[in-house]
């Protein structure tokens, strides 16, 4: 799942959630996430990826924290 943090379903990225399955000897997944561009400048937001059901992995209960670096200009009056 896709949790916000200052980072906004709707406005800043598209919410998912679903499952996740590795394979033996698979290290790694990616889990791609849309993100919604505007014209509003916002900083850099978060967002969390929170794996409830981590059978067998080994993992952090921890959510991993995702950046969205704001591509829209800050201007001066």
């Amino acid at each position: 799942d896709l949790v916000d943090g200052s980072a906004t379903a709707g406005q800043d990225y598209v919410s998912v959630s679903g499952r996740l399955i590795l394979q033996p000897n698979q290290p790694e997944a990616l889990i791609p996430i849309e993100l919604l561009d505007d014209v509003v400048p916002e900083g850099t937001e978060t967002l969390f990826v929170q794996i409830s059901a981590q059978e067998n992995l080994g993992l952090p209960a921890r959510p991993a924290r995702i950046e969205i670096i704001d591509n829209e200009l800050f201007t001066v009056p």
